[in-house]
């Protein structure tokens, strides 16, 4: 009897170099809320940050491509995240449905970020950071 011949292993889709992270990607101990700094409407919420990036979850699927001004506002009552308040320009790299089905997950780069924004980052990171590497 002979047996089944198992198929070729799928080849692994990696993202272009360009497109690659650079920076580690860390979760935070709140889920801030992320507004869309043009429109006021909250897209979602922070699921974790980077140096280069964020990665949102709301309920609408945002369009990869998309250019966009986000807001990450801390809950003014929180004593950890009540100053937290960063505008940053960014573009949606990719987006789909999220581990949780009724929500959707997107990626989002940030555009041409300077070191004032980078230091912003940086202190969110160092005190809502699960992993405080920065």
């Amino acid at each position: 009897m002979d047996t089944p011949m198992k198929p070729p292993p799928m080849p692994v889709r990696r993202a272009p170099p360009a497109a690659r992270r650079t920076h580690r990607r860390a979760q935070l101990l709140y889920y801030l809320p992320v507004i869309d700094a043009t429109t006021d409407v909250r897209l979602g919420v922070l699921a974790d940050l980077s140096l280069e990036g964020l990665l949102l979850v709301g309920e609408h699927r945002l369009e990869p491509g998309r250019s966009l001004t986000v807001r990450i506002v801390g809950d003014p009552n929180s004593e950890l995240a009540g100053d937290v308040d960063l505008t940053l320009d960014g573009e949606v790299r990719w987006s789909g449905r999220d581990v949780n089905p009724s929500r959707f997950a997107a990626g989002i780069r940030f555009l041409r970020p300077d070191a004032a924004t980078h230091q912003a980052v940086r202190t969110v990171l160092r005190r809502l950071g699960i992993d405080a590497y920065y």
